[in-house]
């Protein structure tokens, strides 16, 4: 079976972080969408350009682990002073 392409791989991850990308145009009409631009980058960068799958349920499954438990949990964000959001809790608890 051939790998899924990757514009397909984008669009599910459009539809993944479809939510998140809402609540930004929400708070931020009047700015840019640089923390979403961000992410974007982030997500191709380190998970879309690097693998393949062959199905499209493989390839939710690779967004969701990703973004859950990878990206908002133990990935270090500028944002935060370098550190992960765990380690943040952490030190803020």
């Amino acid at each position: 079976m051939a790998d899924l392409n990757v514009s397909l791989i984008l669009r599910l991850v459009d539809r993944a972080t479809a939510p998140a990308r809402a609540v930004m145009r929400m708070v931020d009409r009047m700015g840019d969408n640089a923390a979403v631009e961000a992410f974007f980058k982030t997500i191709k960068a380190e998970l879309i350009w690097r693998r393949s799958w062959e199905t499209r349920r493989q390839a939710e499954t690779a967004i969701f682990q990703y973004i859950n438990g990878f990206y908002n949990l133990r990935r270090r964000h500028s944002a935060l002073g370098g550190k992960s959001p765990l380690a943040f809790k952490r030190q803020v608890a």
